[in-house]
């Protein structure tokens, strides 16, 4: 049923399964890129028509009009997102379903010439106003679009709930997201966004809110609860203390998700992730 992605397998040696990449390796034979491949295609997905055409917005409100307005534009896209899919998926153990979603929506791509993740913001009225790409490869690659809004990061389901969680990066984003689902919960019951980055406050700027966060929490009054999903190291914990601190002054409800050894959120779901394939695929309990 297209509503419950689990599937039963009755030949003992190959069991079930949750995700249409698992049976379609399981059971149609297919090598990984095989069945990212078919997924991609059943979903007409291949082309990525749907990535939001380029817009020009307003960076300085200062500067006289002929010099106020730059020009933002999104990276080509690629002729597939096949990469891009099996890098997130793969790598990252993102949710195969949550990584079309974004690709049909035009929120997630594949850059033509590099191959890289790229993460689309939409201003509030549904226009594409940042990017950030974020490379594939063994080498670290991660950059803001030039001139990109950082007003606008990369979010989801503003509009869906009262809860916000909020993460550092778009991967950590898609990383929370897929962690809500394993666990059993409805990925659209909370809404998320991405700060683009560690947030250090300076002295002068110190009490203020990353543009992001103060962005959508001017838009969206709804919102009540927000949770904070930073990474476990130094800074990410710095950045937790005082995002709470100015978050409960200003009367949300707030919490914060306290990671340990350096982790991220994605080092957590890929490790959930593997101990539950583990038991998917045969493991058996005394």
């Amino acid at each position: 049923h297209q509503n419950n992605p689990l599937w039963i397998s009755y030949d003992s040696s190959k069991g079930g399964g949750s995700t249409a990449l698992k049976y379609l390796m399981n059971h149609r034979g297919m090598t990984y890129p095989e069945a990212v491949g078919a997924i991609l295609d059943s979903m007409q997905l291949h082309l990525g028509d749907s990535v939001p055409s380029p817009v020009s917005f307003s960076t300085d409100n200062t500067k006289p009009f002929e010099d106020k307005t730059k020009d933002f534009v999104l990276p080509t896209k690629a002729q597939n997102y096949r990469r891009v899919f099996a890098y997130l998926s793969q790598k990252r153990c993102i949710d195969n379903e949550l990584i079309a979603e974004m690709m049909k929506s035009g929120r997630l791509y594949e850059e033509a010439n590099r191959h890289n993740c790229v993460f689309v913001g939409l201003d509030f009225d549904g226009n594409p106003v940042y990017g950030m790409r974020r490379g594939t490869g063994a080498e670290r690659f991660v950059g803001d679009v030039k001139n990109s809004s950082k007003a606008y990061a990369f979010s989801l389901y503003l509009e869906n709930s009262d809860t916000l969680v909020v993460c550092e990066s778009p991967i950590d984003v898609l990383s929370a997201a897929s962690m809500i689902k394993l666990l059993g919960k409805r990925i659209k019951d909370y809404c998320y966004t991405s700060l683009s980055g560690v947030y250090s406050p300076s002295q002068e700027n110190y009490g203020k809110l990353p543009i992001t966060l103060e962005t959508i929490l001017d838009h969206y009054k709804g919102i009540e609860k927000i949770i904070l999903c930073f990474d476990g190291d130094a800074q990410g914990k710095a950045t937790t203390d005082y995002i709470e601190k100015i978050l409960t002054e200003k009367g949300y409800q707030v919490s914060a998700i306290r990671l340990e050894n350096d982790m991220d959120i994605n080092d957590v779901l890929c490790i959930n992730t593997q101990v539950n394939s583990t038991f998917e695929l045969g493991g058996k309990s005394n």
